[in-house]
This record gives C-alpha cells, structure tokens and sequence, in this order.
C-alpha cells in the first residue's frame, strides 16, 4: 500500500512526529482538516484514530469518492479468475496450435459432443489417477479446462454445433432425492467404514 508522509500536521501543537498515513489513491484525498483530543479526521471520511506518535488511516469504502472504481464494480470481475486456470489452459491451448494452428476452433466451427466427450475422458483419467497424457505430458486438467473453453467461445461466437440430446429436467430429478438420500444415511449412520482415496495402495490381479 502506498504511503505519504505528513510533518508536523497542523492544529496540534504538542504533536510533531511525523505521521505515516497508508492510503490506497493520493495524498489530495486525505487532507487533514483538525486534529483534536487525540483524534484526526481527514477530508469526507469518519475520525480515527492517532496512536503514539502515528496515524493511521486506510479508506473503508473507496466507492464514495472513486467514481472509477463505483463502476468498474459493476463490470465483469475478471480479477476474480485464477491466473492457475489460465496458465493450466495455456499449455492445452499451445499443444493444440501445434497440432492443428491456432484458432482453428474459431475458424472451421465446434460441434458441442465431441468437446464434451474428450473434456469427459481427461477427467475420468485424471479422476482415476493419471495426471498427465502419456504421450505429450500435457496434464488432464489442461485439457479439459480447453475443452470447456473452446465450447464456451464457440456459445458466444455462434459458431457452435450444438448436437446435445434432447433435453430432460435432470435438475428437478436430482433436487427430488434429497429424501432418499437422507433415508440411506440415517440407515447406515451408524456404520464407520474406510473411505479410500488415491493414497491408498491397491491389490492387483496375478
């Protein structure tokens, strides 16, 4: 966070340390009117404040006098998109321009099944414990995540094949098990069994 330095701020005789106050913009917007009792209130904000020989002070809402940031909170939060993901997808997308050039996807189409059914088979290998293609070293993940890309560009683009089933009201089917699902439980709960996971060692066959 950036810091300006104050000296000697005015209207407090007996207090003359020079006085660090963080703020997230500029100095303008944190002029000091007063300082009073021990307390300093800075332009259009509530009092604070000051401490042994330092004040400080880190706006609460930001929005009220930055008109930039009162809309750019209104807009897509993209900062709230894990630069992993991206990085992740990077290295599909890269196998993929070499195989077949860059952006081909935009340029001859996507038909939905064929994206979806290879996004299906990189999780369920990743899923059953293979990180990566054993060919490539491309890890799974990369290429499912691509895959997922590639159909939501395609929706936005309109150059999608959309060759999905007709479509069946899965979600209320699934919202209505929540009794059964409750039934099974409260007839196992006493039951404290071994949940395995890919840590575990397994038998193989001869």
């Amino acid at each position: 966070m950036k810091k300006r330095k104050i000296h000697k701020m005015h209207g407090s005789p007996d207090f003359n340390a020079d006085v660090d106050i963080p703020i997230p913009y500029t100095l303008s917007r944190s002029i000091v009117d007063k300082i009073k009792d021990g307390t300093f209130k800075a332009e259009g904000v509530e009092t604070g404040r000051i401490g042994t020989g330092r004040a400080t002070y880190v706006y609460p809402d930001a929005k009220a006098s930055n008109p930039k940031q009162a809309m750019g909170d209104e807009k897509l939060p993209l900062h709230a998109v894990p630069d992993s993901m991206e990085c992740f997808a990077a290295l599909a997308f890269m196998e993929g321009g070499l195989k077949y050039g860059l952006h081909n996807y935009k340029a001859i189409g996507v038909q939905a099944s064929t994206y979806y059914a290879a996004c299906k088979r990189h999780m369920k290998k990743w899923w059953s414990g293979e990180w990566a293609d054993k060919k490539t070293g491309i890890p799974h993940l990369s290429s499912a995540l691509a895959c997922l890309a590639i159909i939501a560009d395609a929706t936005v683009s309109r150059n999608l094949t959309d060759d999905r089933p007709p479509s069946t009201d899965l979600s209320a089917w699934i919202d209505a098990q929540g009794d059964l699902i409750a039934r099974v439980k409260a007839l196992y709960q006493d039951k404290k069994p071994k949940h395995y996971t890919i840590a575990d060692p397994v038998r193989r066959g001869a």
